[in-house]
Formats: C-alpha cells, structure tokens, sequence
C-alpha cells in the first residue's frame, strides 16, 4: 500500500516544517513526515527549508537567535511519534570540500539515533555525497537519493543499486508506470516528492508508488482508502 507522507507535516493548517505541523500531520493518519534538517553557526540543528528566514541566513546564526517557531531537529523528531520520518539533508551551506559537512551529517544520525528513530527513519538528500557517507555512519538506516525536476529516475538506478540505496525520491511529474516497475525490479523504493492534484495522486496511487510525498495528506489518504 502506498504511504502518505506530509510534506514538512500538515502545512496547510500550521506553519510548515514546525512541531505543530508535525503533530497535526499525526492526527490527520499520515503514515510519514518529511522534514528538513539544518545547522545553525554553532553547529545546533534545526528544521527549515530555505537557507535563509527573510534576510537571516541560518548558517550565519547561532541557534538561539532565530525565531521562535524554528524547532530544533529533536524537538521535531518528538513530536513524530509513531510516524516514519524522511530527514532531507539541506547540504546548499556547505562547499564540496567544506570541513563541516561530515560532522553536520554525524550531529544528524547521532541525534536521530538518540531519538530512537534509527531504523524508522529515511534520509535523503539531492547531494550524493551525503547519501554515500549515510550509508557508512548509518547503516541501519534507510537512504534514499533525491532527485531534481529534470533528472531521468532510470539514469539514476544503477548508480543507486550500487551504492545500496533503498529508494529514489524523483520528482512525481517525472515517473511514468515503466519506471515504477523498473525501479521495483532493482529492489528499491519509488518515492515521488509532491504531487498534490487529485489526477496525479490516482495516476501515481494506481501504478503502486511506495510513498507520495504531498503537501495535501488528506487529500492522498482519501484517495488511497478508497473514501471519495
């Protein structure tokens, strides 16, 4: 059965990628959370999306300075309980031979793990360095490698089954029914990031995707339970 996961949790009640939206996101029956992990200057991990809150660059500040509403990451895992847990990776602060990055993904698996989330969680990251050092710092862990809005799922496959993935996250308007098949038939996971229109989340519940990552859970479960 496909999975329903919230996008950054039940957005359109709370604000996104928050402790409430994640607990709502609960309450609404999602099986799953996305959320999206960060650090601040003083190496404090915290879950927002973009780099930067208006003209404050998260990298820039220590933790303790930001807003209020910007949970730190295990207050976030908190308030996911009973839920599986896709932690993005936001590697945009670092450069490729920044010294930083290898802690930052340590201080992630270590407060994951800390949470008692080791083996319900899924990480994921477009960078694909991360992904492969995931493999090696968390190895009861799931990873999966997210995929951009004109990347080819089957181009990616092979470098994927390699690398011991467990899914590919592609963009939902790039998956047709071969791919769906094709990357089953390598033995991983299809988990496609926001489709949110009725038609596109019966076309993609329809050819069996893993997960759908969506901005409108209730929506996805509806469908999928065969309620409207």
């Amino acid at each position: 059965m496909t999975k329903v996961v919230a996008h950054r949790g039940l957005h359109v009640v709370e604000r996104e990628n928050t402790v409430a939206a994640f607990a709502a996101a609960r309450e609404a029956g999602a099986d799953g959370v996305e959320l999206d992990v960060r650090a601040g200057s003083d190496g404090v991990l915290v879950v927002h999306h973009d780099p930067a809150l208006d003209d404050l660059v998260i990298a820039e500040h220590p933790a303790a300075t930001l807003p209020g509403h910007v949970a730190r990451l295990s207050q976030a895992l908190g308030a996911c309980d009973g839920l599986e847990v896709n932690v993005e990776i936001k590697m945009d602060a670092y450069g490729a031979h920044d010294p930083r990055r290898s802690p930052f993904i340590e201080r992630v698996v270590a407060t994951v793990d800390a949470a008692g989330l080791g083996t319900r969680v899924l990480y994921s990251s477009f960078d694909e360095p991360t992904c492969r050092y995931l493999r090696e710092v968390a190895p009861s862990s799931a990873v999966g490698l997210l995929l951009d809005v004109t990347d080819d799922a089957r181009e990616a496959l092979v470098g994927a089954v390699a690398a011991g993935y467990a899914a590919l996250h592609p963009y939902f308007g790039t998956v047709t029914a071969d791919v769906v098949a094709d990357v089953h038939a390598a033995g991983l996971a299809l988990n496609v990031w926001t489709p949110n229109e009725r038609e596109d989340l019966v076309r993609l519940l329809d050819w069996g995707v893993d997960a759908v990552i969506t901005d409108d859970p209730a929506l996805a479960l509806a469908l999928r339970d065969g309620r409207i």
